[in-house]
């Protein structure tokens, strides 16, 4: 079914692939050829918690992007992803050092930021690197109260559920424009 989806998108949008692939070497490298080649999307999500090594075969692949779960959308997220870890600070700033860790790499490396759990000041916090932000509309997200004016990055707001799922009075493309118009309003007030 998503080798057919695939061959459907326009080729000038880009394909995130929300897989959260974590695994040892040999697997991981099946994986990134599987996503980077064979299906030739442009990113996908990788869960870090095996280690930098299990990044690796994404990262050699020039320009493609990999997001690393940084801090997700769902509510126990904080219960792991903004814990002490030693004198590293917390969990997400190991996360967040393996993107700056990639800097030279091929790939480009970002993080999964859950709009869910994303605070101003977290957003403040988080290094200039590509944000997948997820959790916009079914989930409740805001971005209202988010400035990325000093971001440099890109950011990319995802809202899923509320076009998919979201009431039957209103068409996808209808759905789909309003949360674009959300998305447009809050980020040009940068």
């Amino acid at each position: 079914i998503l080798d057919e989806l695939l061959r459907w998108m326009p080729k000038e949008a880009p394909i995130v692939l929300d897989v959260k692939r974590s695994d040892i070497g040999e697997t991981q490298k099946a994986y990134a050829k599987a996503y980077f080649e064979n299906w030739d999307v442009d990113a996908v999500t990788l869960n870090p918690f095996m280690g930098y090594d299990s990044l690796a075969p994404f990262l050699a692949y020039e320009d493609k992007g990999l997001f690393l779960l940084g801090v997700t959308s769902n509510p126990d997220a904080t219960e792991l992803m903004t814990q002490p870890c030693g004198d590293a600070g917390t969990v997400f700033d190991k996360i967040q050092a393996m993107c700056t860790r990639s800097a030279n790499e091929p790939a480009d490396a970002g993080l999964v930021m859950g709009l869910t759990n994303l605070t101003p000041e977290q957003l403040n916090a988080v290094v200039d690197v590509p944000l997948l932000i997820p959790g916009m509309g079914a989930q409740g997200g805001s971005l209202d109260d988010l400035d990325f004016s000093k971001r440099q990055a890109p950011a990319l707001i995802n809202s899923s559920r509320s076009i998919l799922y979201g009431s039957s009075d209103s068409s996808f493309a209808s759905r789909a424009q309003q949360a674009t118009e959300k998305i447009e309003a809050v980020l040009s007030h940068e």
